[in-house]
């Protein structure tokens, strides 16, 4: 096994252009330094070399962290033998491979440390974007299953993490481990060794190579991240910000535009209209995390597909201000507050049973409401607010059919609302043409 991993490892540095070689490059904070017989945490100091980073999933069990109190004892060294067994396979690895260091999340990072946490969260790009090679421990549930040498089994756990999602796509190599065979997947292809090709459907490679893609513009690839993203689970609900953080600002640096909340101030109208997967129910955190208007508000599988679907659209939302308070100093991160403040058509309707609303000016007129969190709305009543009039080219007509946000008031102020669902309307006509527009806060 280790002589196809250097097999591969040669083919990719010597041949593959477009990978990095990451032989020399400004290291993580903090590393494990595997050089010594007892490995130890090492504060680089801005110092340069090559390291292994390894993905994980730390499962329910308790796993092996540095925290303030044991800080001083992982600096001094760490027994090999007393480490998790997934800890233990990554040193191996590390080691046969001829690097000296290695980065492992719960032990770089001081996890009791809310600001050092904070400060290493927003450093994700930078770690796996720089890493000489990522270990994907695929298959194992938490940090003492080990990857090495495990017994059959069908689960793919890393393809279900939120964090790990990032971690995949930034990094210019990726070595798998999963029950039946070894996948390498760098820039320029995918090499499987093992037993059968059944681990490639839960790489991600597809949404990968989407991100990778010059065919889609950066939103379009950000969007199909997203719905990837949120079809994963975190352990911890206030991670569904910093978990992407670094696709986040990969994607920043590629529009140079202004990250609210999880969507783009230069393509906002698109960004709203998200709509659960599949008619699925979310579910809403039970804490604050995200303005309403966020995916990120709510838990489940979101999906953008009517949004950047190739029919034509005419947007409709005249956005005055947005602003997001950022929770700390990484604007990318988790979030404190935000809003909308936008000059808009809005119009309110009863919603029926089955979440349709008549349209009672057109014989053959209805509108259908998705909520966002499978709840009726409340008094059963809902504020129409229109972003985007698709158009829709039959034979010999042409319909406009608006879509947009369902929205209910809040108490604190008469033009202040909460988005609760969207909605679309089907008529031949233009439902909104009687509406006087009004300029309204979203929260």
């Amino acid at each position: 096994s280790l002589g196809k991993i250097q097999q591969w490892k040669e083919t990719c540095i010597k041949n593959h252009s477009s990978c990095a070689k990451n032989e020399y490059v400004p290291l993580p904070t903090r590393v494990i330094d595997v050089g010594n017989v007892k490995p130890n945490l090492w504060h680089t100091a801005r110092s340069y070399g090559a390291y292994t980073a390894l993905s994980h999933c730390w499962g329910k069990a308790s796993t092996f962290t540095t925290t303030t109190a044991t800080l001083t004892e992982r600096t001094e060294g760490m027994d090999i033998a007393t480490l998790p067994q997934t800890f233990h396979d990554a040193i191996v690895i590390t080691r046969k491979l001829g690097l000296r260091y290695l980065w492992i999340d719960s032990i770089c990072i001081i996890q009791d440390d809310h600001e050092d946490w904070k400060r290493e969260a927003a450093n994700m790009l930078d770690v796996y974007k720089n890493s000489y090679l990522t270990l994907s421990a695929m298959s194992a549930e938490n940090s003492h299953e080990g990857f090495l040498h495990r017994k059959r089994s069908p689960s793919h756990i890393l393809a279900t993490r939120g964090w790990t999602l990032q971690e995949l796509i930034l990094s210019n190599r990726v070595l798998h481990y999963s029950t039946e065979q070894m996948i390498w997947d760098c820039e320029r292809r995918i090499r499987e060794d093992g037993l059968s090709p059944t681990g490639l459907k839960y790489l991600g490679s597809s949404i990968k190579s989407i991100f990778k893609s010059n065919a889609f513009t950066p939103y379009i690839r950000w969007y199909h991240m997203v719905e990837n993203y949120t079809s994963r689970n975190l352990t911890y609900s206030s991670d569904k910000f910093p978990a992407i953080s670094g696709l986040a600002r990969e994607t920043q640096k590629m529009t140079s535009d202004e990250y609210l909340a999880g969507l783009w101030r230069n393509d906002l109208t698109t960004g709203l209209m998200w709509v659960p997967k599949e008619k699925r129910k979310l579910d809403r955190a039970s804490r604050y995390r995200a303005p309403s208007w966020s995916w990120a508000a709510l838990d489940g599988p979101i999906s953008y597909n009517a949004a950047i679907c190739d029919e034509g659209q005419e947007f409709r939302l005249e956005v005055l201000e947005v602003k997001v308070k950022p929770a700390g100093f990484d604007k990318l991160g988790a979030v404190e507050s935000g809003f909308i403040r936008a000059t808009c058509c809005l119009k309110e309707t009863k919603v029926l049973e089955k979440n349709v609303f008549d349209v009672y000016e057109f014989e053959d007129g209805q509108g259908w409401f998705c909520p966002d969190d499978g709840e009726r709305p409340h008094n059963n009543s809902i504020w129409c607010m229109k972003v985007i009039n698709k158009i829709y080219s039959g034979c010999s007509t042409v319909n406009i059919l608006p879509h947009g946000l369902a929205l209910q008031p809040t108490m604190d102020s008469q033009n202040e609302f909460t988005r609760v669902g969207t909605f679309e309307i089907r008529a031949r006509m233009e439902w909104f043409s009687n509406c006087e527009k009004r300029t309204i806060t979203i929260v």
